[in-house]
C-alpha cells in the first residue's frame, strides 16, 4: 500500500547503520580510526544502486574536504527479493491487531 501519497512500497529506500567502530573510543579524544557499515535496501535494484553510488560519492567528497583518508568497500550486494504475499498479509494482520 501507499505509505505517502504517490509513493509506493517499491519507491521506498531503507538505510540502516549496521556497525560503528571508533578507535581509540575514549572520551574527549579525536578518533584516529572509524569503521562504519551501512545497509541499503530497496525493492527496486536501480534505486538501491543509485543510493549506494550517491552515498559513496558523498563519503569520498567529505573525506577529501577534511583531508581524511577513507576507503569504501562493498562487502555484500544482492538483488532485491520480494516476500511471499501470504507472509506479508499475516504480518500486516498481526500489526493491525
Amino acid at each position: 500500500g501507499d505509505v505517502l501519497p504517490g509513493v509506493t512500497d517499491a519507491d521506498m529506500l531503507v538505510c540502516t547503520v549496521g556497525e560503528v567502530r571508533v578507535w581509540p573510543g575514549a572520551s574527549n579524544v579525536i578518533a584516529g580510526s572509524v569503521q562504519l557499515s551501512i545497509d541499503v535496501r530497496s525493492a527496486r535494484n536501480a534505486l538501491r544502486a543509485d543510493a549506494v553510488a550517491d552515498l559513496t560519492s558523498s563519503i569520498e567528497r567529505l573525506c577529501a574536504a577534511r583531508h581524511a583518508s577513507c576507503e569504501v568497500r562493498r562487502n555484500h550486494d544482492a538483488a532485491a527479493v520480494g516476500c511471499d504475499d501470504g507472509v506479508v498479509g499475516a504480518l500486516r494482520g498481526a500489526a493491525d491487531a
